[in-house]
């Protein structure tokens, strides 16, 4: 049996942000790898007599989960990772959209019981996929920050 309304309602709200606190995670981890490759780039350029590397964090504090992968993408041997990553924020998109809308939804017509809880594990299954792309992530993270002591050091 399915729980109260009220409940399944709180779950809804529940599982959603908690989706979308993973996925704002993700867009941290990546903006922390990307601003630690080009802090080695910078290290390696600073030798050169001809070119330089400016750059700072500030150049990606409006990029989206998409463009942060894309660099990433650049930057990193992982390929697959990039491409977990792709496919996580192509259903982030689409849950952003339901959830918007959502409330709009249920206003105009009332959505069952049975149909929030199968958005509530929608948003569950999704938090989930992300969490081993959070832990691969880190990984390469500190990797990458381990190459950026060793240059520093």
């Amino acid at each position: 049996m399915l729980a109260n309304r009220q409940e399944l309602n709180a779950n809804y709200e529940q599982s959603l942000f908690s989706a979308f606190t993973n996925y704002q995670f993700v867009e941290s981890l990546l903006r922390d790898y990307i601003v630690t490759a080009y802090a080695i780039i910078k290290i390696k350029v600073s030798f050169s007599n001809v070119m330089a590397f400016e750059y700072s964090k500030k150049d990606i504090e409006t990029f989206g989960l998409d463009r942060l992968n894309s660099t990433f993408k650049k930057l990193c041997h992982n390929k697959a990772l990039s491409a977990a990553i792709k496919e996580v924020s192509q259903i982030r998109n689409e849950l952003a959209h339901e959830a918007f809308f959502q409330k709009f939804k249920d206003q105009l017509s009332e959505v069952s019981d049975e149909q929030l809880f199968e958005k509530t594990c929608k948003f569950l299954d999704c938090r989930s996929k992300l969490e081993p792309i959070i832990t691969k992530l880190l990984r390469e993270l500190s990797l990458i920050q381990a190459e950026l002591k060793s240059l520093s050091g």
